[in-house]
């Protein structure tokens, strides 16, 4: 995606901008992200996406079976999105997207 909308001379700088976005919620991470969240709304839904993907019992019974939330120009996902096998999975490229649409371009 990013090879086709982009100049080539912009292309590094856009890959490492999705690099620094995606955050994925594993064990040696997890800790710190919800620590450092923004909001005590973004804490709950991350600690819960993460909490399915190890097929434990969510914070609520009523939480949404989701993989990934983006918030402002990050991206959280959870280790299961990458062992689906879903093949028409596109949530990646969509959330991307968002990246590019909440970001600046002065500021990348």
């Amino acid at each position: 995606m990013v090879r086709g909308l982009f100049p080539q001379k912009e292309q590094t700088i856009i890959l490492d901008m999705l690099e620094r976005s995606v955050v994925f919620l594993s064990p040696a991470t997890i800790y710190t992200i919800i620590k450092n969240a923004r909001w005590l709304s973004t804490a709950w839904n991350i600690a819960n996406i993460y909490l399915a993907s190890l097929g434990a019992k969510t914070l609520t019974d009523d939480t949404p079976t989701i993989i990934g939330m983006s918030e402002e120009t990050a991206w959280y996902v959870s280790m299961e999105y990458l062992i689906t096998t879903y093949p028409f999975d596109d949530f990646m490229m969509h959330k991307a997207t968002h990246i590019f649409h909440n970001s600046k371009r002065e500021i990348i």
